[in-house]
């Protein structure tokens, strides 16, 4: 099957539509207030409290929600129809984007802080939904075609998202085209959920749970009864990790090589676009056979070219920092490009059949707290991610010290995933 088929059913194409642009508006968000902060930031009643310290922050504040939200969110997907609940979801992001519009004309950042925090609120009900809604709609020979794409659009929707954040806000006019930017999107992606084909309620009997670390520590540890959706999501929050840890120190890595933020711009653009290409290869490689069986080699992969990208990288101390033009212009750059894309369609190769066989291996009547016990473990991982880049760097070292670690911590799990997992030789994490 030709996974862009999809695209053409009211099956598929709605909740594509409806997630890339979800996807698009949350990065242009957090792109633009970013921005904002770092040349805007002036005064603050707390002497701590410095422009770089308020953008950690906006990071913080879109993980929190997570933990907190998602034991319920995943309780409510299972509970009552996805499609009508996706459309809740996305009206209250355009009351959402509404606020923003008006923090972004009158540049009030603390009010856009508090509209970030709600965005992730926004996403971690959204979360459960996006995932676990695909196997109500899509058959399961479908299913890897659709995770391919989704993912392949996500990442070109992080990209569009993150570039039109950073050029926006630097016009004139910047807050109110911003604004407007949010607003519609918002607005085009209720209209096209309202197209998402409704959907039975897989436990509509289900008592909800309020007190969500015992609903937390309750699906994590259902999840973990069952080793065929288990061992994918923890590949998955691994694979976050790294994502975390790599991405996270993009704008020191560009200035330990000489070279300034359009350089910054240039790597994400280069980590969006290869994960987005690694996941379409993925379908076209498995044939849309529901395996992980290549996951290992791709695991392989990221090690392998990390450490080439610490290799190919010019590590001499730089006096100025040059710009997009005169970095990608020098020869001597490209290695560590082509590594650095490596990276990433390894990457995508990975994820995309590990979110499929969680998706197509869980009870359908608890598929959604599935997703929603992933979105806590990814927590988890995004927290030790964090802990591990700060504990390394304070030890002195520098950051292609991080990468090499990161690397070869990860080529020391990829070994022994096939160690712990016997039948991995043959066929890698195979669903007959």
């Amino acid at each position: 099957m030709n996974q862009f088929s999809l695209l053409k059913t009211k099956r598929f194409l709605p909740l594509f539509v409806t997630q890339f642009l979800g996807s698009f508006n949350d990065n242009l968000f957090r792109s633009a207030l970013a921005v904002l902060i770092t040349y805007q930031f002036t005064q603050s009643p707390f002497s701590w409290l410095t422009a770089g310290v308020m953008v950690a922050l906006c990071s913080t504040l879109l993980v929190i929600p997570f933990p907190i939200l998602s034991p319920l969110a995943g309780q409510l997907a299972d509970k009552y129809d996805k499609a009508k609940l996706i459309r809740l979801v996305k009206i209250s992001e355009l009351i959402i984007m509404s606020i923003a519009a008006y923090g972004f004309i009158y540049s009030n950042i603390y009010l856009l802080m508090l509209m970030l925090l709600m965005g992730g609120v926004h996403s971690a009900f959204f979360g459960p939904l996006k995932y676990s809604i695909l196997s109500d709609h899509l058959k399961e020979s479908e299913l890897l075609a659709g995770n391919s794409l989704l993912a392949g659009g996500t990442y070109a929707s992080v990209l569009a998202g993150l570039i039109f954040g950073g050029v926006l806000v630097d016009t004139d006019q910047s807050g109110l085209l911003i604004g407007v930017v949010l607003v519609c999107g918002a607005l085009l992606g209720l209209i096209s959920s309202h197209f998402i084909l409704p959907t039975i309620p897989a436990a509509p009997a289900l008592k909800l749970n309020y007190n969500f670390i015992k609903e937390a520590v309750k699906i994590v540890k259902y999840t973990s009864t069952n080793r065929s959706v288990f061992l994918p999501i923890l590949g998955l929050s691994w694979f976050l990790l790294i994502a975390a840890v790599f991405m996270g120190q993009f704008p020191t890595y560009a200035k330990a090589v000489g070279a300034n933020s359009e350089v910054y711009s240039l790597f994400l653009a280069i980590f969006s676009l290869g994960i987005g290409l690694g996941a379409l290869i993925c379908h076209r490689i498995l044939k849309g056979e529901i395996s992980a069986r290549y996951t290992p080699v791709a695991s392989f992969f990221i090690s392998f070219f990390m450490i080439m990208l610490v290799l190919t990288s010019d590590k001499t101390s730089h006096t100025e920092l040059v710009g997009l033009g005169e970095f990608i212009n020098h020869a001597a750059n490209w290695p560590l490009m082509v590594s650095m894309l490596g990276i990433a369609v390894a990457g995508g190769i990975y994820i995309v059949p590990l979110y499929t066989l969680m998706q197509a291996r869980a009870e359908a009547e608890f598929r959604s707290r599935v997703v929603a016990a992933r979105n806590v473990l990814n927590s988890i991982f995004i927290t030790l991610a964090m802990l591990i880049s700060a504990a390394i760097l304070a030890a002195g070292l520098d950051v292609f010290d991080l990468f090499t670690i990161i690397g070869i911590g990860n080529l020391v799990i990829t070994i022994k995933s096939m160690k712990i997992l016997p039948e991995i030789p043959q066929k890698l994490f195979r669903c007959a």
